[in-house]
């Protein structure tokens, strides 16, 4: 029996194509499923941002790329967030917004025992990070970028692995989640020379 090729309704215009690069990009990403949600014809169609201007995710306006519009987020190549700042504080500020996420996550949290236990790996080495119980370096330790890294739990999201993680940057913990999760082996050693620095807060 031949495989089914899996297919996906893009966003824009509620047309269920093919998961094929012939009908959508490809993107870095583990959650979106290595590609982009919006299908290549919708995706042409858009407008093209100038250099120096960010579309913002949330009210799609497009907008200078400064600190008047957009706030700080190191993780990003640009270093400023996705969503403008009216956009985050509008977020923020909606209860009705703040009660409908909150429901649905808990929803999908309280279905998926996966789900659970990754958030529970992660709130143990947040924890383990402010109580200084866990260094944390200051720059990649896969790539040596300079960065403010996140944990990758490389051993898995058992108990005994909370606190084993290799902290990496946004660009190759999106990567390393891909690989793994297209099936490939991905060996991950620390830096042993990583610089540490302690919690401010």
């Amino acid at each position: 029996m031949l495989n089914q090729i899996p297919t996906r309704v893009c966003p824009k215009c509620k047309t269920e194509k093919p998961l094929t690069r012939e009908f959508f990009w490809k993107w870095n990403r583990p959650s979106s499923g290595g590609f982009r949600y919006r299908c290549i014809l919708c995706d042409l169609k858009r407008e093209p941002v100038p250099k120096g201007m960010r579309r913002c995710n949330g009210c799609k306006a497009v907008k200078w790329l400064s600190l008047e519009f957009f706030y700080l987020d190191l993780s990003d190549p640009s270093g400023f967030a996705y969503r403008c700042k009216q956009c985050f504080k509008w977020h923020r500020q909606d209860p009705a917004i703040k009660k409908a996420l909150n429901a649905r996550y808990l929803e999908k949290y309280h279905a998926d025992a996966e789900l659970k236990q990754r958030m529970k790996a992660r709130q143990a080495i947040n924890r383990g990070y402010r109580t200084g119980k866990v260094p944390k370096p200051i720059f990649c330790q896969f790539c040596l970028t300079s960065c403010r890294p996140e944990a990758h739990h490389h051993l898995g999201y058992e108990r005994e692995h909370w606190l084993d993680v290799v902290w990496l940057c946004k660009r190759c913990h999106t990567d390393i989640e891909l690989a793994i999760n297209s099936g490939r082996h991905v060996a991950l050693t620390s830096n042993p020379e990583a610089a540490l620095v302690a919690d401010d807060k």
